[in-house]
Parts: C-alpha cells; sequence; structure tokens
C-alpha cells in the first residue's frame, strides 16, 4: 500500500524525490492521531517519537518501514483502547483499527503475521463487549460480523492473493507449516540464525551495535559487533520502561473514570507480548522492520502523561472552584 501512494506522488509531481513523503506524512498523521484518540499534545508527541534515531531517520528517506509501521502502532493503540474500556467501541476507533491494520499488512510482509494476531485478539474483545453489552442486538451483531469479514478480506488482500496465486501467503519467502513447506523462491538466510532473543536485546539497547547513521545499514566490520542492530537509543529505550514499570505500580496516580482509556497495565502487558512476538521473529535485531514496538512504547507513556496532566489539571479546576 506504501509503495501504491509512493508512486501516486511520483506521478504526480514528476519527481521521485516526492516518494519520501509518505513516510513523512504517515508521521505526521500519528501525530494527530495520538492528539485525537490520547489527548497528546502535538509538539509532546513530535518531540518524544522523533527523539527515536530509527523513526528520525526513515521520516526523510523513500523506505517504507516506517508507513507499516506506523500503521502497526494505529492498530496496537486501538487495541489497547478496547481492553482499557468496558464501552462498545465507536465508528471512529474501528476506521483507525481497520485502516492502520490494512496499511501496515499490505506494506511488511512480517507485519502481516502482527496484525493477524492483533485482528484475533481484538476479534474476542469485541465478541465480548457485544456479548455482554445491556444493548446487544441480534440484528446489529449479523451486521457487525459482515463488516468484519470485508474488513478482513480488505486488510489480508496481499496475503489472501498470494495464497491463491502461490499456495504461500508471504510468497516469495519460504514458509513451513506443520512440517510441510509452502511454495517459495527464496530462503532468508537469517532463518537459520539462532539466539533471536539475545541479539534483539542487544539491538535495543544497542549494546555493541554499530554507531547508528543515516545509512541503515549499519555495519562495521567488526566480528564482536552485532551488524545492521540499533536505532532505538539504548539509554531512551530503558526511559521508557523505566517510566511505564513507574506507572503500572502506581496506578493510583490515575482516578477510575481516567483508567478508561489510561490503564498502565494494560499497557505494560501489551509491550510484553509485542516483545515476545518481536523478539523471536526472524530479523529481530534489524529494528527498521520492528519500529511499532519503540513508537507504541514511547506512545504509552504519552497517553498516560497526557492522562495524568488531564487529572491535575481538573484537580486544581475543582480546588478554585471549591
Amino acid at each position: 500500500m506504501a509503495h501504491f501512494f509512493q508512486g501516486l506522488f511520483w506521478k504526480l509531481t514528476g519527481r521521485v524525490q516526492s516518494t519520501n513523503l509518505v513516510g513523512y506524512f504517515s508521521l505526521i498523521i500519528y501525530f494527530f492521531f495520538l492528539r485525537s484518540y490520547f489527548k497528546v499534545p502535538l509538539y509532546l508527541s513530535a518531540i518524544a517519537i522523533l527523539a527515536i534515531p530509527a523513526v528520525l531517520t526513515h521520516a526523510a528517506t523513500s523506505f517504507v518501514d516506517l508507513p507499516g509501521n506506523i500503521g502497526a502502532s494505529v492498530a496496537v493503540m486501538i487495541i489497547y483502547r478496547f481492553f482499557s474500556s468496558s464501552s462498545l467501541p465507536n465508528r471512529k476507533e474501528l476506521l483507525a483499527a481497520f485502516l492502520g491494520a490494512a496499511m501496515a499488512a499490505n506494506t511488511k510482509p512480517q507485519l502481516t503475521v502482527l496484525i493477524a494476531l492483533i485482528w484475533a485478539f481484538a476479534a474476542l474483545r469485541l465478541i465480548w463487549l457485544y456479548v455482554t453489552n445491556t444493548k446487544f442486538n441480534g440484528r446489529k451483531a449479523i451486521s457487525a460480523l459482515f463488516l468484519s469479514a470485508i474488513a478482513s478480506g480488505l486488510i489480508f488482500a496481499t496475503p489472501i492473493k498470494n495464497v491463491v496465486l502461490y499456495g504461500n501467503p508471504v510468497y516469495p519467502v519460504k514458509v513451513e507449516v506443520a512440517g510441510i513447506v509452502l511454495n517459495h523462491r527464496t530462503t532468508p538466510a537469517t532463518y537459520s540464525q539462532g539466539n533471536r532473543p539475545q541479539k534483539w536485546l542487544q539491538s535495543i539497547l544497542e549494546i555493541n551495535t554499530p554507531e547508528w547513521t543515516a545509512a541503515q545499514y549499519n555495519e562495521s566490520g567488526d566480528p564482536k559487533n552485532l551488524d545492521r542492530a540499533g536505532g532505538f537509543f539504548g539509554a531512551y529505550v530503558i526511559f521508557n520502561l523505566l517510566l511505564l514499570i513507574f506507572f503500572t505500580f502506581k496506578t493510583r496516580l490515575f482516578k477510575p473514570d481516567l483508567k478508561e482509556f489510561a490503564s498502565p497495565i494494560i499497557a505494560l502487558i501489551i509491550v510484553l507480548l509485542a516483545s515476545t512476538f518481536t523478539a523471536n521473529f526472524p530479523q529481530s535485531h534489524e529494528l527498521r522492520y520492528f519500529m511499532f514496538w519503540m513508537i507504541t512504547l514511547v506512545s504509552f507513556n504519552l497517553a498516560l502523561i497526557s492522562a495524568l496532566a488531564t487529572e491535575i489539571t481538573d484537580g486544581l479546576k475543582l480546588n478554585i472552584w471549591v
């Protein structure tokens, strides 16, 4: 999908340089998404997310990793809302979930698996909310199932096309299911590499990794280093993890009504699940493929900080009027 928009910009402007606008605009859209759905000020989201080196460098390139990961980040943040609230999602939330999932699943093959898992969790949560809701209506449930089927077909259009034409959802990459090797043309060398979780941890913490540069393939040539790794700024990763853990154990900072969309515990659980997925995926240490992990980690903290700021502001207003 990101390639389509790059081609469209190229066609409209006549300049190949305009293809980098896709990554740039996707980031701007995400800033407005955080403001609209989580009340995060634009200046705060811009500063916090652009502090991630991989995001900063990709925003001005024609790589499609950033648009795909922005889509995945939107999907993760929306499912966070689904699990943080006991009320049914509105059309605005469902539309955001659909657009984010469609962008991610149809841009990067690595993200297709993630979106499939997110979609499954979202389906279970929505079914529970619909069944337990006092306004449950059978006719509306049938309509919801019908629309969900259409949305799923659009989101997974690329994998479905590959299955129909080649018998492999991520063709031409090799996939083995229950001992059966599906039709493929290439076997990535990283499939045979071990210690994926260890390499992922080393990469996000930037331990013995080459200096990060705008060139995405940072290789030092030093056998002690993990090449093509890093890009999240290790100290920034540790800071955000500690901040989220602090919020988790200090949940009394948040009023009960604010926890509807400000649940540190759910945010931490999602980060742990996303870490398990990413750390065990092929090429897990090449973080440009999995920028959503760091983007959502920062976004969770931004959402919690904004909720806390709202609580403090409301408290001050209450004290003034009392």
